[in-house]
């Protein structure tokens, strides 16, 4: 018996033991469940895998042409080996500091035998920041193309760095590209263009009509070939070659605008030249010497009632006269009509020297720019008059007429339109005014005759653009057929 109960005692403790183990063992679990300890990890899981964080941590990486070696993200799981030589840490020097509007973005990489350093803005919208990264990444690669195929470019460095600029709805960058070799170095230099307004880049080849180059190399002073440009807030700046030197002329909107083929607020010509019938006829109206507060608005509703648009030939010191006048030329242009200049105070252009005729011409560019936010791009002398100074230095297209209302003398809204109506023909030019009542009372008489005839009421542009006319800075023109 007492056999038995000792028997029992010791399967007992047993017992009592392996409950305790138990007990430890599930405590242990339980705790480490409580703190979000993984239970497991398989050798080739990463910690942030194992605790459930399916997306990778992201490791910022502005450009992606071959393996960009300051940038790469080692292996968490790897096993360090202690023989291994330590990979260099590339580096590339920027010889040359460029002023820098917008935050760098950097990157420094290798591509077999090649190290290379690039810059480029880093814009704070998406499409444009997308896009510079897209050009830049090009023109990388083209050099790197570039050396691939040459068998003595070993140990080369690529250096791409910028300048970069805005006005208003452009923004301009000038990149450097340098790529340095046993051979020597070699640098180039390309512009990029976008249009914010457009969402587009711009061609930088054809932004400047080639007439363009032939004024800039006026205003630099010398014979130098431009060799590439940055827009800036101030202007343009072009870079030439000069005695092997390299040289620079900011050159201010003002004087730049007619040979641009997109304007600094996005916009082109074709954009308000509206869809017509090539085929029916024609006549484009202008006024001159306004704008009037009260009789320029009462035209604009004759005009709109009858689909009609003219262009306006705009003194500039009467747009700055009272605000009535500004808020004017701001309806004018919100119209859908054409705002040009014809001066700004009405001299004889043609008896004033080119410094004369500089000063007059951008002062009146300047008072329509305040009111509507675009330059002029066409010129109306002053009682038609033009010499070859004026030709020279209008930097404009002269818009000249071939019917004149003579609503100047006649006086009589009756005889005015009686006269214009004997005149017209397709492809012509009228000159009327739009400060006189009796002007504005004629045209109320003139356009349901023309409509009756079927002709299209246009603007000067409109009316060139479809009969095939190009129009030049510093030519004449009085009509479609000149």
């Amino acid at each position: 018996m007492k056999q038995k109960r000792k028997q029992m005692s010791v399967l007992k403790r047993v017992l009592l033991c392996s409950w305790c183990v138990l007990m430890l063992v599930l405590t242990f679990f339980v705790i480490k469940w409580a703190t979000g300890l993984p239970v497991s990890k398989k050798p080739t899981e990463s910690v942030d895998a194992v605790a459930g964080n399916k997306q990778p941590v992201e490791h910022k990486h502005p450009l992606q042409v071959g393996e960009n070696v300051a940038t790469k993200t080692p292996d968490p799981t790897a096993t360090p080996d202690p023989t291994a030589t330590p990979e260099p840490v590339i580096q590339v020097e920027f010889v040359t500091e460029y002023a820098h509007v917008q935050e760098a973005e950097e990157v420094i990489g290798k591509e077999g035998e090649t190290v290379y350093g690039l810059r480029y803005p880093a814009f704070e919208e998406e499409q444009i920041k997308a896009s510079v990264k897209e050009e830049a990444e090009a023109l990388l690669a083209e050099e790197l193309e570039k050396l691939s195929e040459e068998a003595t470019a070993t140990d080369a460095v690529i250096r791409i760095d910028y300048e970069d600029g805005a006005v208003r709805e452009l923004s301009s960058v000038l990149f450097y590209v340098e790529t340095e070799t046993a051979e020597g170095t070699e640098r180039r230099q390309k512009t990029w263009i976008y249009n914010k307004k457009k969402e587009e880049t711009v061609d930088a080849d054809t932004l400047f009509a080639e007439p363009a180059y032939a004024y800039i190399g006026k205003m630099s002073g010398g014979e130098g070939t431009v060799t590439e440009y940055l827009l800036t807030s101030e202007g343009a700046k072009f870079y030439y070659e000069e005695e092997e030197e390299r040289k620079s002329v900011l050159i201010p909107y003002v004087e730049l605008h007619t040979y641009m083929a997109v304007t600094i607020n996005g916009n082109k010509v074709a954009d308000r030249i509206r869809e017509l019938d090539p085929d029916a006829p024609m006549i484009a109206f202008s006024f001159d010497d306004g704008p009037h507060h009260q009789l320029t608005p009462r035209l604009l509703e004759l005009l709109e009632a009858y689909d009609a648009r003219a262009t306006f030939f705009l003194l500039g010191d009467r747009v700055l006269k009272t605000q009535a006048n500004k808020d004017t030329v701001k309806l004018i242009y919100e119209s859908g009509h054409e705002v040009a200049s014809h001066s700004h105070d009405h001299k004889r252009l043609n008896l004033l020297s080119k410094e004369e005729i500089r000063e007059d011409l951008t002062k009146a560019r300047e008072a329509i720019y305040s009111a509507i936010g675009e330059y002029p791009t066409m010129l109306r002398p002053p009682y038609g008059e033009h010499n070859e100074t004026l030709h020279e230095y209008s930097y404009a297209p002269l818009i000249i007429w071939n019917i004149d209302s003579e609503d100047w003398s006649l006086k009589d809204a009756g005889k005015i339109a009686d006269h214009v109506l004997s005149e017209v023909r397709d492809g012509k030019l009228l000159l009327m005014h739009d400060i006189h009542s009796f002007s504005v009372d004629a045209v109320e008489l003139i356009l349901p005759e023309l409509k009756a005839r079927g002709y299209q009421i246009v603007t000067v542009q409109e009316l060139l653009y479809y009969k095939g006319v190009e129009l030049i800075n510093g030519k004449a023109y009085h009509s479609s057929y000149n």
